[in-house]
């Protein structure tokens, strides 16, 4: 077990199932924050699956680390990337919104990658 995640998946759907399998490996987490880690790094590596524009060869490098307080989960990837939806957008992306709801911060940033976190506290 671990306290730690870093991955390199490629750039396609059957890869979400490595990033589940990743969390798995964390270990000492409140159920409910397990749960939400597992949530928020599938779907913020589903969006850059989506949304990068990258070829299915290409690599998404994913980092979880458990912190004291919180789990921050990192994306990145060299495509062309998305952002964070506002409330008049969320009625077809409710994955973010999701993720949205499950952090305590969530961002994007693109400078020449893109970056998408998040961070969940831990819960009981």
């Amino acid at each position: 077990m671990a306290n730690a995640v870093n991955l390199q998946v490629r750039c396609r759907a059957a890869s979400l199932r490595e990033v589940r399998a990743a969390v798995d490996t964390l270990d000492n987490l409140p159920l409910r924050t397990f749960d939400a880690v597992k949530l928020a790094a599938n779907e913020l590596v589903a969006n850059s699956i989506r949304h990068s524009d990258l070829s299915e060869s290409e690599q998404i490098g994913i980092s979880i680390e458990t912190l004291p307080d919180r789990v921050r989960i990192d994306v990145r990837d060299q495509g062309t990337g998305f952002t964070l939806p506002t409330s008049e957008q969320q009625s077809g992306q409710r994955g973010l919104a999701m993720v949205q709801s499950l952090s305590s911060f969530v961002g994007i940033s693109h400078d020449g990658h893109t970056h998408a976190w998040a961070e969940i506290e831990l819960t009981a």
